[in-house]
Order: C-alpha cells, then structure tokens, then sequence
C-alpha cells in the first residue's frame, strides 16, 4: 500500500507468481488509488487433489507509488456477462490524456465470466 507515503498514490504495478507452474493462475490485478490488489487461485488438474494443489507456491505483488500526476482518473469498463470461451473488455481514456497503468479483475461464477478493466490515465 501506498498509505504510508503521504500524498503518494498507486501510478503502476506488477506481480509475480512462483510455484505450480499450470496449477495456479492469476484472478485480480486490481489497482486503486492507495493500494494494488492481486489474487491467484488454483487450478485443480490430472492426479490433484479435489482441493487444489500440493505444490508450494505464492504470489507477490509489486506496486509503483508517486506523486499522482495532474488530471489522474481512473477509467472502469465491465464486459458482458455469460457463458463462452472469451470475454474482451476495453475501457479507453478520454480525449487528450493517455493510459499510464492497467488492471484487471475476474469474476467466475459457474460456467460463466465477468471482466471489469481499470485504467489510470493522466
């Protein structure tokens, strides 16, 4: 979180997932304004238990934190909801600014997907 840097707001980020590589996939990539959220979760496949995997692995979180530049908005746009193989969703930043960070979010309930993209831009 950014929230020990008085006046510092989240501008970037990334993360990093180690361990059970094909076993474990990325869910939220969800920047905000003072913090960055990222979850993972696992993926049960051939010869696995029916709660997950038994490898080690994590996930780690990398945010870029700075003084928010002038005119900083963040720009949500959420996708269809339903079943299929893919579920596209662009949210695209007004007129004259330009895109200076990216986030995802996913939403699985059943056989069907939601996709809501953050975008900060300045």
């Amino acid at each position: 979180m950014c929230t020990a840097q008085r006046g510092k707001r989240v501008v970037g980020g990334s993360y990093d997932l180690e361990g059970a590589a094909g076993s474990v996939v990325l869910d939220d990539f969800i920047p905000t304004t003072d913090h960055l959220t990222v979850g993972a979760g696992e993926v049960v496949g051939p010869g696995e238990p029916a709660d997950g995997t038994t490898a080690n692995w994590q996930v780690k979180a990398i945010v870029a934190c700075a003084t928010p530049p002038p005119g900083l908005e963040i720009v949500v746009s959420t996708s269809a909801f339903g079943p299929g193989t893919s579920r596209p969703v662009q949210a695209n930043c007004p007129s004259g600014k330009i895109l200076i960070s990216a986030g995802v979010s996913l939403r699985l309930n059943g056989f069907a997907a939601r996709a809501r993209g953050k975008h900060g831009c300045a």
